[in-house]
């Protein structure tokens, strides 16, 4: 059997979970790691989300794992946004094609900001401060199986802390990419990995048994899935001439801990120096906050070597206000 077979049949596979999901009711707010379903990369998000199948620069590790080998040059990226509530998340990636293979690397950092502890005795504070963190490890690999095909897999380590305990787990992510023409379809399931389950000195307690009253005991913890998440999505090049280039897209997602929703999106490109992009987030989820989004963004050519990015994306997210992403990349 061919590795192309192979690896469509392992794809199809790993997305029988999801498909499992898919029946029932919405089990909104009932999975551990949240931050994992947090979007990175100006670009993307300037599209409203809509990036399975355009996924072609250092974000791709999170989008599509099999569009990293879709980059003609190594790509380093870093992207900061200004969360809801104060929380600051960073996304930091890394890309490198050679033939046909390409090898990523990123990190997933959120800082939720200092919290004070409180307590059933002291429940407007104890007076000690704490800072939860969220922090996702990720290693990817993608194949090009033919000019038209392209595979890959993620492995990542991902973790939760709060003061003296914390959540880890492991998983994968894995998607195909299949580009004929101006048309291009991307698939990719995200997050199929083990249970987590809180542990950790917070959860010690000195309890009574019989005439012994300092007995040492531990509350357990429920377990909880991490937040599964399948991606189907087109792109199609509208326009592309000497100086012109505009895509449209659409992506249909499937959670399972949400409704499905659906992100649309497109991205305009002038002379490979200026970008204006706009997309729509969520819909088809009732009661959404998220929504429209706008973004931009420039390329500046150093050298026959090194090219810079820098990209922005505004994301309306109604009562909440609004999102915002800052990235900057170095292609070499």
């Amino acid at each position: 059997m061919s590795f192309k077979r192979i690896s469509t049949l392992l794809f199809l596979m790993a997305c029988l979970p999801a498909l499992a999901y898919s029946q029932g009711a919405s089990k909104v707010a009932t999975t551990a790691g949240q931050f994992l379903k947090m979007e990175p990369g100006s670009r993307a998000m300037g599209m409203g989300g809509a990036f399975v199948a355009q996924a072609n620069d250092a974000s791709s590790i999170w989008w599509n794992p099999a569009g990293m080998v879709r980059l003609d040059r190594t790509e380093a990226m870093f992207m900061h946004a200004n969360w809801l509530a104060g929380i600051k998340y960073e996304f930091v990636s890394a890309v490198a094609p050679f033939g046909d293979n390409a090898v990523g690397v990123s990190v997933t950092s959120l800082n939720y900001g200092q919290m004070e502890v409180t307590t059933v005795q002291q429940p407007d504070g104890t007076g000690e401060m704490f800072t939860p963190t969220s922090l996702a490890l990720t290693v990817g690999y993608s194949r090009r199986l033919s000019d038209d095909f392209s595979f890959g897999i993620n492995a990542k380590y991902v973790n939760d802390q709060i003061k003296n305990s914390g959540a880890s787990a492991f998983a994968i992510d894995v998607g195909t990419l299949y580009k004929v023409g101006i048309l291009s379809i991307g698939a990719a399931i995200s997050n199929f990995g083990t249970k987590m389950q809180m542990t950790g000195a917070d959860l010690n307690r000195v309890i009574q048994v019989g005439n012994d009253p300092n007995v040492v005991s531990t509350l357990k913890t429920v377990q909880y899935d991490l937040p599964l998440r399948l991606c189907v999505g087109l792109a199609f090049q509208v326009l592309q001439d000497g100086m012109n280039n505009l895509v449209l897209a659409s992506d249909v997602v499937h959670s399972n801990d949400n409704s499905e929703y659906v992100n649309v999106g497109g991205e305009y490109n002038w002379n490979n120096i200026v970008s204006l992009r706009a997309g729509y987030q969520e819909l088809g989820i009732p009661d959404r906050e998220a929504g429209l989004t706008l973004g931009g963004g420039v390329q500046v050519y150093v050298s026959n070597a090194l090219t810079m990015k820098v990209d922005y994306s505004y994301g309306a997210f109604g009562r909440l206000l609004n999102i915002q992403r800052f990235t900057f990349a170095l292609d070499f």
